[in-house]
């Protein structure tokens, strides 16, 4: 089953850092213990902009605190902790 969860971001404006990464980093964890997996996903588009000069593009998410996790509702209980 597919949940939305709202987790916090770090910094603010621009600089906000998407809760993807978070989940990145517990799946890592997850996956060095040996311990169940989950899948999620994390809406993003690429904006195009001008830094020093040159056009850039980054990917930024579209919703910042939202995700869709793939889990049981016990494994849901347990990343929100």
């Amino acid at each position: 089953r597919w949940y939305v969860l709202t987790l916090p971001t770090a910094g603010g404006g621009r600089d906000r850092i998407s809760p993807s990464k978070g989940l990145d980093a517990e799946l890592s964890r997850r996956e060095r213990r040996g311990e169940a997996l989950f899948e999620y996903f994390s809406p993003s588009y690429v904006e195009a902009r001008k830094v020093g000069g040159k056009m850039v593009n980054t990917r930024q998410p579209l919703l910042y605190n939202y995700v869709f996790v793939h889990a049981s509702e016990d494994e849901i209980f347990r990343l929100k902790r």
